[in-house]
């Protein structure tokens, strides 16, 4: 038996995928089983594997040395493999190869410190989202590994986590592994892409469903924001749901009338609703995060009615891809108002603002 790093890498990926798939096949059917979602969790401990194996792959190539704990001074055979390497004038000393033949008491750096150090060291190619996404990743491992995992509504963000993870391995590791070809076969690369979209066809029902009385209470509240101020043309709601799928409107602005039309795009890559034009430009974004919608509360502290909604809306003209997870709640990106009847006007200048700045640049 001989197996490398990057070769152990690709098979924990390949039995990953395999447990995704198994879990995604069975969907359809209600299974509530833990073989069901055993499934998922054999395959998020593989992805992770494959991962921190890949992640290490990469980093021995920058330098073999950050990727071990050593004593260099006590270790006889590791000298003996630096001074080779001196006397030889080879770029490393191989020492991952030469440590998988014999036993030995070598210990690699721990997941989180490995992916800090590509997060550092790559940081013109990995931004914020991916680096959480590797974090959330190593959390979900843990969890499933050495405890579980409970929850109704929420589990189907492991799913997300998975595909964030898998579209990194496509758009970053695959690039950065030496010899990746040798490696990633086109028949393993094309099952990552197809498991992707198996997936990201069932995620936006999962997380309606999953979402569904956060969501409805957010529609009620703009039902009154939308019956301010502005003279309503047509309303397309949701056949299921009832949510807002369409607003057509006139609004007046520097005293002529304006004809909009506002799209509600319901995001489960960030957790919100984005309302957009009908040229696919960001009016703005409406989280449904717990920091984001503001309850009253009864004399017990209990969470009765929705109150406050935040809404971010963005500085600079945006084009909305369905794909793209947006760091919306950044100061730099967005300003963000209360949900308040009143303010659909400020909303819809900042609208209007951010178009016009557009067309005069």
């Amino acid at each position: 038996m001989e197996i490398h790093v990057t070769e152990n890498a690709i098979n924990s990926l390949e039995v990953g995928l395999d447990f995704y798939n198994r879990f995604l096949d069975n969907l359809d059917n209600l299974d509530i089983s833990v073989s069901h979602f055993g499934n998922l969790k054999f395959s998020m401990v593989a992805i992770h594997n494959a991962i921190e194996l890949l992640s290490k792959s990469i980093l021995l190539d920058v330098n073999e040395m950050i990727v071990f704990n050593l004593d260099i001074e006590k270790d006889s055979v590791l000298c003996d493999m630096l001074r080779t390497q001196f006397y030889k004038k080879r770029k490393k000393a191989h020492i991952a190869y030469n440590a998988v033949f014999s036993k030995n008491n070598y210990k690699t750096i721990e997941y989180s410190k490995c992916i800090l150090l590509i997060k550092k060291i790559f940081n013109d190619k990995i931004n914020q989202d991916n680096s959480s996404t590797l974090e959330s990743l190593g959390e979900y491992r843990n969890t499933l590994t050495h405890l579980g995992y409970a929850s109704i509504f929420e589990w189907y963000k492991i799913l997300i986590v998975l595909n964030k993870t898998l579209r990194l391995i496509l758009e970053f590791y695959i690039d950065n592994i030496s010899n990746s070809e040798k490696y990633f076969s086109k028949e393993t690369i094309d099952l990552i892409k197809k498991t992707l979209l198996k997936s990201e066809k069932e995620l936006p029902d999962l997380w309606l469903a999953s979402n569904e009385a956060i969501l409805e209470e957010v529609n009620n509240k703009l039902d009154s924001y939308f019956d301010s101020n502005i003279k309503i043309d047509e309303v397309n709601q949701d056949k299921e749901y009832g949510f807002y799928e369409k607003v057509a409107f006139k609004y007046k602005y520097n005293s002529e009338d304006v004809n909009l039309k506002w799209i509600f795009k319901y995001s489960y890559l960030n957790e919100a609703i984005i309302i957009i034009d009908d040229n696919n430009y960001i009016v703005c974004f409406i989280g449904i995060d717990d920091q984001n919608l503001k309850y009253m509360k009864d004399d017990n502290n209990l969470p009765t009615e929705l109150d406050k909604i935040g809404i971010n809306i963005p500085k600079n003209i945006i084009k909305y891809e369905d794909h793209i997870s947006y760091n919306f709640k950044s100061k730099n990106l967005t300003s963000k108002i209360e949900h308040d009847e009143k303010n659909i006007n400020i909303l819809i200048n900042m609208y209007l603002r951010n178009l016009q700045l557009k067309t005069n640049k």
